[in-house]
């Protein structure tokens, strides 16, 4: 028993180890203490935990319970304290350059924020203005921590929120020469493939601002295409980088699952959680995936990834970008994902892969690319839900990065009853807490063994047909209309809207291979986007093809 309680707060303990009193030896507990952990847990809530878990706990016992999880407040005031007084080494660039960061908030639709492209402008100088990526501008997803600049991850839960730490990603564009010029806007808790459900208004499309631009990066699409910046960084869960980007006509690119560290992101799932450009050309997608990937030791998403700045890794990219032709490469275009198509998208697709002249062009069967969307929903909807409203927006991370103050503030923001949830978010939340309850981990266990599963026949099927790269339509149709009242959509209307268009990109975010999204044709003025796909840490065959590609294909419309 004594090993639950922290020695500085220790009085008496008499000899058989019984509690017997507590005194507090650091001066008492601060407010929120007193108010959130009372000295015995009230008998009513260890009644309801017995209850729920069936634990039989005997009635004599509660109040022994309550004391015991009371007991725990002394070991929680102690790491606030010290909490509190390491803050600074936590997050020092919240001490240093943040504090000189100033930006602006453009009114969505105004001539300085015409698609709604943009949540907060700025102009952050690089570190290093010699770098690979100088004279570059960048947009960062507002899912992604830029310290001193807000981070609403698309929600009203969010808002007034200021990251306090730079995440990864972000200082590495900044020491490589670029210059940060805003956080692009993203969809209601990146959890939604359509551009409707941003906070306050939608992501229009700037092909036609009558109609999506895709999410939940869709700001970072926007952006890059209307040519509010050079690239922009954005998020990938289940398409997230290449929906967007296959609807704004740009290149996006979702690299190997751990290739880029995610740390100082909103995760959504950590199984699918995905950072990468996005950009009008393969070129400055290389370029900055040079710059982004490798581990930093913070991340464990990056197990297997290769160190940061990896003189391999960057050869082999720069090798790719060297290719004229692509006479020696074997093409797999995946049955499954050409079916149902409208707007002409197979035809597109089908004669971009015939202008490369491969030196092998077949048609595989992928049986199980059918099931991906409910292979993604069985590990998406238990995770998801602990991740974004048990954990605050940020998955558990073991010897992780933590943003506390995001998690305080979106758990504050929650429970205050005071903002409006994207219809997308409340279903998740229902239907990830039924699940938890009825199922528990099962179907969490059942779609990660699946994943491997289906990882495992894709590259059966390339291993058997001796292939480089699959090759399908990213999204089987263009860009469909925004809801003309977005505040008027039934539940049902807002989540067709949302997730009609995910097919073809949840598969490779679900097994984490490598897939790069390139524009093709365009179809009544709206972009067509073309998807390759490579095994694990083979980045260059798909810059490969699709630099090969992009330079048959020549220029397509510019804005």
């Amino acid at each position: 028993m004594l090993s639950l309680l922290h020695p500085r707060h220790v009085a008496r303990v008499v000899s058989n180890g019984d509690y017997t009193s507590i005194r507090h030896l650091n001066g008492g507990f601060a407010q929120k203490f007193k108010e959130k952990w009372p000295n015995k847990i009230p008998a009513s809530f260890v009644g309801s935990v017995n209850k729920k878990y069936n634990l039989q706990i005997p009635d004599e016992h509660i109040d022994d319970y309550q004391t015991l999880a009371g007991d725990q407040r002394h070991n929680l005031q102690t790491v606030d304290e010290l909490f509190e007084q390491h803050k600074p080494a936590i997050y020092p660039s919240s001490c240093s350059a943040a504090k000189d960061r100033a930006y602006e908030t453009p009114e969505p639709y105004s001539e300085r924020n015409l698609y709604g492209q943009w949540t907060a402008t700025t102009k952050i100088a690089p570190i290093n203005a010699d770098g690979p990526l100088q004279g570059k501008t960048f947009g960062i997803k507002d899912n992604i921590n830029v310290a001193g600049l807000p981070a609403n991850n698309g929600s009203e839960i969010m808002q007034g929120y200021i990251a306090n730490t730079d995440a990864t990603v972000v200082t590495r564009i900044l020491e490589a020469g670029g210059t940060i010029i805003g956080k692009t806007q993203c969809e209601n808790l990146c959890y939604s493939g359509g551009s409707h459900t941003s906070h306050p208004v939608p992501v229009r499309n700037p092909h036609n601002p009558l109609h999506h631009a895709g999410g939940s990066s869709s700001g970072s699409g926007a952006a890059v295409a209307c040519g509010a910046c050079d690239i922009a960084i954005g998020g990938d869960q289940g398409g997230s980088i290449r929906l967007p980007s296959a609807w704004c006509g740009v290149v996006g690119f979702k690299q190997t699952w751990g290739l880029v560290p995610y740390t100082g992101a909103a995760s959504l799932e950590t199984h699918f959680d995905h950072l990468g450009p996005i950009a009008k050309t393969v070129d400055d997608v290389v370029q900055t995936l040079k710059v982004i990937g490798g581990k930093d030791g913070y991340d464990y998403r990056q197990l297997h990834a290769p160190p940061h700045n990896d003189a391999q890794f960057i050869r082999s990219l720069d090798a790719a970008l060297q290719q004229t032709d692509v006479k020696n490469i074997k093409v797999g275009l995946v049955k499954q994902a050409f079916v149902d198509c409208k707007d002409n998208v197979d035809e597109y697709v089908r004669c971009a892969v015939q202008q490369l002249n491969a030196k092998k062009v077949v048609e595989v069967d992928v049986p199980i690319h059918n099931d991906m969307v409910a292979i993604w929903c069985s590990i998406g909807l238990s995770s998801q839900f602990m991740t974004m409203y048990m954990n605050g927006g940020w998955a558990p991370l073991p010897r992780g990065k933590y943003d506390v103050d995001a998690c305080t503030t979106f758990s504050t923001a929650l429970k205050s009853g005071k903002v409006q949830h994207s219809s997308t978010n409340i279903t998740n939340l229902i239907a990830g807490e039924w699940m938890l309850e009825q199922f528990g981990a099962e179907f969490y266990g059942k779609g990660t063994e699946l994943a491997r599963i289906a990882k495992q026949e894709y590259e059966r099927v390339m291993d058997e047909n001796e292939l480089d790269v699959l090759i399908y339509p990213t999204i089987k149709f263009c860009a469909p209309p925004l809801p003309i009242d977005v505040k008027q959509q039934t539940p049902k209307e807002c989540a067709e809207h949302a997730f009609c268009n995910v097919a073809n990109t949840m598969p490779s975010s679900v097994t984490g291979h490598p897939t790069l999204q390139i524009p093709v044709a365009y179809h009544n003025g709206l972009p067509v986007g073309m998807s390759i796909i490579a095994k694990d840490w083979d980045e260059a065959k798909c810059i490969h093809v699709a630099n090969v590609y992009e330079q048959i294909r020549g220029p397509l419309k510019d804005l």
